[in-house]
């Protein structure tokens, strides 16, 4: 069989030059969108296929995030005519010509030891994908497993495959601080990628931080993530890529906004798992209102959680008065733990960050709200207590109000965070501020008529 692999996979000058380093331990990428995945990849497949009966091995720190990206590219590809079985449960791909390609998380689960499976292993070569997800000790112990002998008595040219973008860590400190023998780093960005959309970079540069733009897209190592950013960048990514199941609670963040840039946006968050599911702009809170009592309804969320400052408070009074399971949540309320925290607001926003730290979330793949999540800032205040910055001071930084980080966040905010439920009386849903004075007179003026009726009147 004769299969033209270069009609499949035609690779660009930086990953001409990955491929061709005489290094056993190659360490390509850096920047966002060069192509890391898809040279790590085919690598692996040309040395599964000039060495028939070899064994390689495509890894990442969590195996969902592996089948949702390395996986899917490898399998872009790879012929369907060159595998000869697939056993998913087992994670293992046998081509035709007696070569085996294993993947696999590197992160324990209550059934899986992981790096008791690695010591069971010989390779011939190993692709680590996003290799600063993971500890040192993984790679070390990887190296050793580079043993394999070839079923005609031969060995393979052994090779080490990493890839991943700036972090600080034992990555940068082998492959860039130091030069290791056998070790080798080879720098791409994304305009050395001819196949990237062409407004691609410049609507990065609109949407990242200043501190992101130089790590992400001009893949500097010099730019320590997370020294003032509440959501790094990296948690954030592997939220997105997470794919977890749907459970218990079924819960609803709210963020209201009325005219101007800002959106009003529906959160619906189950268990870990949260999706965008309304957002609008340019409408009265009456008709904003309305529309998201009908999302309400179809999505039947156990409790619905409101920012009640300002314009969504018209809207909670609406929603409660309709019958809805509602509660506020004000960022300026005093937190639970006053010692740490500056105010609600700051301790909600923290215990979002634990949670995405413990990969207790599954974000969608929204590039608004990943825009929105990492843009925010924290400080330590001089009584060491965290404070995130208020969106007057985003506004100051050009910056947008982060309506759908908010939803998000308000969605997931629990017993940890501060909630209020307010009793509404059945006929105050609107403020009488919002009427013309004329029919406030006349409403006030009824209040004080019915104050002196008997009570069965007043029911009346």
């Amino acid at each position: 069989m004769e299969i033209d692999l270069s009609k499949i996979y035609q690779p660009t000058e930086k990953q001409k030059l990955a491929h061709s380093s005489k290094e056993r331990f190659t360490f390509f990428g850096g920047a966002m969108r060069v192509g890391k995945s898809a040279w790590g990849c085919n690598e692996g497949l040309q040395l599964s296929l000039d060495y028939p009966g070899n064994r390689g091995l495509i890894c990442r720190w969590e195996l969902s995030s592996l089948k949702r990206t390395t996986l899917k590219t490898l399998f872009e590809f790879l012929p369907s005519e060159l595998i000869k079985n697939y056993n998913k449960s087992d994670g293992e791909i046998e081509l035709i010509n007696g070569s085996v390609i294993f993947y696999m998380g590197l992160k324990s689960s209550k059934s899986i030891n992981a790096l008791e499976r690695l010591k069971s292993l010989e390779l011939g070569w190993f692709f680590l994908d996003e290799c600063t997800e993971v500890e040192r000790k993984y790679f070390d112990l990887l190296k050793t497993r580079l043993s394999l002998k070839l079923p005609n008595g031969r060995h393979p040219y052994y090779r080490g495959l990493l890839a991943s973008n700036p972090e600080p860590g034992w990555v940068r400190e082998t492959f860039i601080d130091q030069k290791l023998g056998d070790h080798i780093f080879i720098p791409a960005l994304p305009k050395d990628n001819p196949y990237l959309d062409p407004n691609y970079i410049e609507n990065l540069i609109k949407d990242l931080p200043p501190e992101m733009i130089k790590k992400y897209l001009e893949g500097s190592w010099d730019v320590i993530e997370g020294n003032d950013y509440v959501f790094p960048y990296s948690l954030v990514k592997q939220a997105v890529e997470r794919e977890l199941e749907r459970t218990e609670p079924k819960e609803a963040g709210i963020d209201i906004a009325r005219f101007g840039g800002d959106s009003n946006v529906v959160v619906i968050r189950e268990g870990a798992v949260a999706r965008i599911v309304y957002e609008s702009k340019y409408q009265d809170t009456m008709r904003t209102t309305g529309e998201i009592g009908l999302i309400l309804e179809k999505e039947n969320p156990s409790i619905s959680k409101i920012d009640a400052v300002g314009i969504g408070a018209g809207c909670f009074d609406r929603l409660k008065e309709q019958g809805f399971n509602v509660a506020e949540i004000i960022g300026g309320f005093s937190p639970r733990d006053k010692e740490r925290f500056y105010n609600a607001r700051s301790e909600n926003y923290w215990s979002f960050r634990e949670k995405l730290e413990a990969g207790l979330v599954d974000l969608p793949n929204d590039t608004k709200l990943i825009s929105e999540l990492c843009r925010i800032k924290y400080k330590i205040m001089s009584d060491r207590r965290i404070q995130i910055e208020s969106k007057e001071e985003m506004k100051k930084r050009g910056l947008k109000s982060p309506d759908r980080a908010d939803a998000v966040i308000m969605a997931f905010t629990g017993g940890e965070g501060r909630i209020r439920r307010r009793k509404v009386p059945p006929t105050t849903g609107f403020k009488i501020g919002r009427y013309p004075r004329d029919v406030q007179q006349m409403i006030r003026a009824e209040k004080r008529r019915m104050r002196g009726r008997p009570s069965f009147l007043k029911e009346r």
